[in-house]
């Protein structure tokens, strides 16, 4: 048989449900996704979708942190609609209502002639059911699914759920699909929710995926549009976001309502090539126009320019954790044992974790240290002469808590030219412009929030300085004064 051109739709999650709350029934695809977009899914020949939800009618949850999400039989009407060859059960919430809400999705799946792919009833069915080989006309496409290790994940012998990943398993697999397809698509459903880049490990997965046979890899449950990268021919794309998600509970501000679907073109010679058509979420799902697509795809390009150097993939990973440093000591490690568990085995949490500690501990020596507002006693005491950088209520938080205690401060510089005279540690100084000062080898103490920490540690190591530290959360300062 003579091959032709294929085309290849990627869309991201879909949720046709409300977190917590009654369904609503998905009677109609064209209420919440507009003609173009149903236009170009009738003109591709296979349609991949990752379904984040199971299809229940019951309310029996299992013991999880986080929501849950769910909608009911009726929505498979339409589902049916968005002409789906492939569904992805593989991810975080394939067991939020249990074995039950596997197997009754599976049973009006496979009711409905759509191939449901990465969860099963035990270890063995979720990893067996983890890939399919798909024949379009004799061009043979491989999709293969995994999730990383939250509640949903099969991970023990017994367990039901989704299809784990496992770098002991999972790339082994991923290779002896490649054997019999012509090109092979990887969905992974990790990574950390809302960054734009790929962490460290993740971008080591992907590549060992494209090592392994992989023409496109794709990781999903980021919910924002991340970055792409290629890498040995192969494309790897580090978050799409979403495709039907309307009630994204975490996005407050509506800062990521962006979406990309991906369209994956096969040559009738068998290269490949990889399209965005670049969308917004909301209660209904629109392709954007010509102006608002385009800022998009520049956004995109230039966080992709950045990802193939693995010094500016740390870099931006260490800065994601120090933005979320407060989050990662008080919600991930002491919120609940259930959430402590979620960041013990999930791959991107848990590395989020040793990142915040590593960078508490000092093991990034060319990188700012942050002191735990518990060490800062210590901190003072043990550097015995430090300079400090402030501006605004952050610097007077800090001049209150340190009152009358016995620390001997070097200078108190500002970025903008200043001449006034302030009291810290029990002495007067005057404030000085740091661009000024030739002493680089003094150690820094940056008195701020995190809103504006970056910036200014750029600043500082622009003018040559290396030893820089931040307090952990200045505001909780207040309460040692406040009394």
């Amino acid at each position: 048989m003579e091959k032709r051109p294929i085309k290849v739709i990627i869309a991201g999650d879909i949720v046709p449900a409300s977190v917590d709350q009654d369904c609503f029934e998905l009677g109609s695809a064209s209420q919440i996704l507009d003609d173009r977009i149903l236009d170009l899914l009738k003109c591709v020949d296979v349609r991949i979708y990752n379904l984040e939800c199971v299809i229940t009618d019951s309310e029996e949850k299992e013991l999880k942190a986080g929501p849950y999400l769910k909608c009911d039989s009726d929505s498979i009407n339409g589902i049916k609609q968005l002409l789906p060859t492939v569904l992805i059960g593989a991810n975080n919430h394939a067991m939020d209502y249990g074995i039950q809400g596997i197997n009754y999705t599976k049973k009006i799946m496979d009711k409905n002639n759509i191939i449901f792919l990465g969860t099963g009833v035990n270890q063995e069915e979720a990893r067996s059911n983890a890939g399919v080989v798909l024949d379009i006309d004799g061009v043979r496409i491989g999709v293969y699914c995994c999730a990383e290790d939250e509640f949903s994940a099969s991970r023990v012998h017994d367990w039901g759920g989704a299809n784990l990943y496992d770098p002991l398993t999972s790339f082994e697999d991923v290779k002896q699909l490649s054997e019999i397809c012509d090109h092979l698509i990887v969905i992974y459903h990790g990574g950390l929710e809302y960054y734009r880049f790929p962490s460290p490990n993740l971008q080591r997965i992907f590549r060992k995926f494209a090592d392994n046979g992989a023409s496109v890899v794709v990781a999903n449950h980021g919910h924002c549009v991340a970055c792409e990268e290629e890498y040995q021919g192969k494309r790897l794309i580090y978050g799409q976001g979403n495709f039907i998600y309307n009630n994204c509970i975490y996005d407050k501000s509506g800062d990521y309502r962006d979406g990309l679907m991906i369209e994956v073109d096969i040559s009738d010679e068998g290269s490949f090539d990889v399209k965005y058509w670049p969308i917004r979420c909301g209660e209904k799902t629109v392709l954007l126009n010509a102006n608002d697509a385009k800022k998009v795809m520049e956004e995109y390009q230039k966080r992709s320019l950045s990802v193939t150097e693995k010094k500016n993939v740390e870099y931006n990973y260490l800065w994601e954790t120090v933005d979320r440093f407060s989050g990662v000591e008080k919600d991930y490690l002491v919120y609940d044992t259930l959430r402590i568990l979620n960041n013990m085995q999930c791959e991107s949490l848990r590395e989020l974790v040793i990142c915040a500690y590593d960078i508490c501990a000092g093991r990034y020596k060319q990188f700012l240290q942050i002191i735990p507002n518990a060490k800062l006693d210590s901190f003072f005491i043990e550097s015995r002469r430090i300079s400090i950088f402030g501006a605004g209520k952050a610097f007077e938080v800090l001049s209150k808590w340190l009152g009358d205690k016995a620390v001997e401060v070097g200078h108190v510089y500002t970025s903008e030219r200043c001449n006034k005279k302030v009291c810290v540690g029990n002495k007067e100084h005057v404030v000085e412009q740091i661009s000024k000062c030739e002493n680089r080898e003094q150690e820094i103490l940056i008195c701020t929030g995190f809103d504006y920490l970056r910036e200014i540690y750029e600043e500082l190591v622009g003018l040559g300085y290396e030893r820089i530290y931040v307090i952990g959360n200045i505001w909780e300062l207040k309460n040692d004064y406040e009394d």
